[in-house]
């Protein structure tokens, strides 16, 4: 994450999408130290739907 961010400079990013595969805990809190708003997808298993609902 850091080398990607060090090759992007100083360009802002709005939105941060991963999938699933990539989604960590380490991903959710560098982007949240950082202020980058993020957005994760994955399957809408039952379990993550009666969490939601």
């Amino acid at each position: 994450m850091e080398e990607t961010f060090a090759i992007l400079k100083n360009k802002k990013v709005g939105l941060f999408r991963v999938d699933s595969g990539f989604c960590s805990e380490t991903i959710m809190k560098f982007t949240e130290d950082k202020q980058i708003a993020y957005l994760i997808s994955c399957k809408l298993y039952a379990k993550l739907q009666a969490a939601i609902y």
